[in-house]
């Protein structure tokens, strides 16, 4: 018991990891005696494209969502789960990939995913379904991040960058990216 038990002093990290014989996402640990290890690790059915974090209040609060053909979100307290506790998306789509990611601290039941159809879909992770979707971005949607002070306000990032107040469906603005 006590190898599996973190101290309020940890790093924690998580890695996407993909060889041959399959892919995870890897929960590693940093500890006070300057060792890093793997705490345990998620299978996945696919290649991991995105990673975010999602904490959530309650008894189980511990989250990893997974951006490939779909979202995946697996509960990080469970070492050596099964299967994920809810999939956001429509797994018979399998041109689309989920390359971004962004979870809201500010309305901790929204996230944001970017996907190489040039789309950006906000999620209810309460009720797993998807309640906006905006599409046009030019290329691949490989960045999202929420504003710190702001929780409605999502800035994405593809060929355009395009910053959206998510409480209307058609209020944003957008420029060309630089990068």
């Amino acid at each position: 018991l006590e190898d599996v038990r973190l101290s309020g002093t940890d790093a924690i990290f998580l890695v996407g990891r993909a060889e041959e014989e399959g892919s995870c996402v890897e929960m590693q640990v940093y500890d006070e005696s300057g060792s890093l290890y793997v705490h345990h690790d998620v299978a996945l059915p696919g290649f991991p494209l995105a990673l975010e974090w999602v904490l959530r209040e309650g008894a189980s609060r511990s989250f990893v969502a997974v951006g490939m053909s779909t979202v995946e979100i697996w509960n990080l307290d469970v070492l050596d789960p099964l299967e994920p506790s809810v999939v956001l998306g429509d797994e018979s789509n399998e041109s689309e990939a989920v390359v971004g990611l962004a979870w809201n601290r500010g309305c901790v039941d929204c996230l944001a995913s970017g996907s190489t159809e040039a789309a950006v879909t906000l999620w209810d992770l309460q009720a797993a379904r998807a309640v906006r979707r905006w599409e046009g971005h030019g290329g691949k949607v490989q960045g999202a991040a929420w504003h710190p002070a702001e929780a409605a306000v999502l800035a994405t990032g593809a060929e355009r960058v395009v910053l959206r107040d998510c409480r209307a469906a058609d209020a944003s603005v957008s420029w060309p990216s630089t990068a």
